[in-house]
């Protein structure tokens, strides 16, 4: 059963990352793919509140008519219609200005490679707290790479899950650990 499940896990693995591949190969100015996918989608709202306060002051972060401006001036391939708010706290934006710095195709590879060590950290603090074996925690491993949620919504699409995901790890296994007042 653990082989079945690591080699399916490992195929999602691998399908995802050719994926990937093909979406910044085929990818053009603004983050729009030539299947006309946005690569990142969701990484393309924290890029353009990274670029606002690169660029504007940071009371403009929660104007949306001033957003929605600038984020269809960054990605002009968007449809006038669909709009990103930017509903974050403003740490997220600050996180997200040395991003901004970068051509949008560089700043959502070095935010997978982010996301990827966050959610990784995350994992192996979760597997360090249980009792499997070191055959079940790699079987464990792949399994969460291959889950659908980051996958997707996470890796594909840029979302900040792996973070809470990480932080969350984090805490459980301090709270396990009986150190209740750091998690």
């Amino acid at each position: 059963m653990q082989a079945r499940l690591r080699f399916i896990s490992v195929a999602i693995i691998l399908v995802s990352a050719a994926m990937l591949i093909v979406s910044f190969a085929t990818a053009e100015g603004g983050g729009r793919t030539r299947f006309g996918n946005d690569l990142g989608a969701d990484h393309a709202g924290f890029y353009t509140a990274g670029w606002m306060l690169n660029h504007h002051r940071g009371v403009d972060l929660y104007d949306n008519d001033f957003q929605d401006r600038i984020h269809h001036q960054l990605h002009p391939h968007l449809e006038p219609e669909k709009t990103l708010p930017y509903l974050h706290p403003p740490f997220v934006a600050v996180a997200f200005r040395p991003f901004a710095m970068l051509p949008y195709s560089w700043s959502f590879a070095i935010w997978l490679f982010v996301s990827l060590a966050l959610y990784l950290l995350g994992v192996l603090v979760a597997l360090r707290s249980t009792s499997l074996t070191s055959q079940e925690r790699l079987t464990a491993m792949l399994a969460a790479l291959a889950f659908e949620p980051f996958v997707m919504e996470c890796w594909q699409g840029g979302q900040l899950s792996a973070l809470g995901f990480c932080c969350f790890s984090i805490a459980v296994s301090l709270d396990l650990a009986g150190k209740r007042f750091a998690s």
